[in-house]
């Protein structure tokens, strides 16, 4: 009886390199691990983001993902320094991943500015929801299908990874049901099944945005509604004020013995006491605003003054009109 042996398979010519294990992020400069680039990813609705590349540089430890391109997706109103401003980057550049990190339409350098500045220079429209009129539809339909479009050419690669925080892994659920072109998905804390075993939660994750916007939208509407006519009564008081201490103003006693004297107060507005007496009786009156002081009469200034002072000017000014006479009105 002759024993067979399965035919030999064919022999792999990958080989193992003996190196050095990579060192601890604190023992390596950031900037000794890549080269820096920043690219655009045109959206079809006309928008430009930009995409920062941090390329690994080879190093003479191991690095099992050396050139493996990563697309990074920050989450709601986050930029690029969500994943830099840490070890996030390093760690993957220690291991040699391409990491790609796209931000989305209004954030970090895909700015407003940005596309009306492109779109000046290149005289073309600009798109219809720059007035901060995107959703997260225009993030799933737009951004992300551009900006692993814009990976693959840069790379030359078929398929990226995907790697997303928060919203931006939401997005990548999203992306990965609809698209092939994914050789996998990350994410951090990004929630796939929003209230999975607790009714009402879930009603509200499906029902509450739907319910909850226009309402939101209608208090946002009415409270600036309140506003502008808070302020347009500020402004009326303030003319039907004005008009009534110029009618008394034109309506005090003219008097050769009159005596004026004012302080103005901080800022630009004056607190102006003119007492002035006539006929045995004492008129005292407060003008708020800019007034005119007659020349010739006797003014002192009191700008910048401490209480004290101020009381001194007090008695000061009652002691111009005469004592005991009559009341002040």
């Amino acid at each position: 009886m002759r024993e067979e042996f399965p035919a030999p398979g064919p022999v792999s010519n990958m080989r193992r390199v003996q190196a050095p294990h990579a060192p601890s992020p604190d023992e390596i400069p950031f900037k000794s691990l890549y080269r820096k680039e920043i690219y655009d990813a045109r959206t079809r609705d006309g928008w430009v983001l930009q995409i920062t590349r941090y390329r690994p540089v080879p190093q003479e430890w191991e690095q099992p993902i050396l050139g493996e391109p990563l697309l990074l997706v920050p989450g709601w109103s986050q930029n690029r320094h969500a994943f830099t401003c840490a070890s996030f980057v390093k760690r993957l550049l220690l291991f040699g991943a391409d990491c790609h990190i796209v931000e989305l339409r209004g954030h970090g350098r895909s700015s407003r500015e940005l596309q009306i500045e492109l779109c000046d220079k290149e005289k073309r429209p600009l798109p219809r929801d720059l007035d901060w009129d995107w959703d997260l539809d225009s993030y799933l339909l737009e951004d992300i299908p551009a900006a692993v479009h814009a990976v693959k050419q840069r790379t030359r690669r078929d398929r990226v990874v995907y790697l997303g925080n928060s919203m931006g892994g939401m997005l990548g659920y999203g992306y990965a049901g609809s698209h092939r072109d994914l050789s996998g998905l990350i994410t951090i804390g990004a929630p796939s099944d929003i209230g999975r075993g607790f009714l009402l939660m879930r009603a509200a994750a499906l029902f509450g945005p739907a319910m909850l916007g226009p309402l939101i939208d209608a208090l946002c509407v009415a409270a600036t509604g309140l506003d502008s006519a808070r302020h347009g009564a500020a402004h009326a008081l303030r003319r039907f004020g004005a008009g009534f201490l110029h009618r008394r103003e034109g309506g005090l006693p003219a008097c050769a013995s009159a005596t004026c004297r004012w302080m103005p107060s901080s800022g630009s507005s004056r607190a102006c006491r003119r007492p002035a007496t006539c006929g045995g009786t004492s008129w005292s009156r407060v003008i708020s605003g800019p007034c005119s002081i007659p020349p010739g009469s006797p003014r002192r200034s009191s700008a910048g003054c401490s209480a004290k002072a101020a009381r001194r000017n007090r008695a000061a000014w009652s002691s111009s009109s005469p004592a005991g006479s009559g009341a002040t009105r």
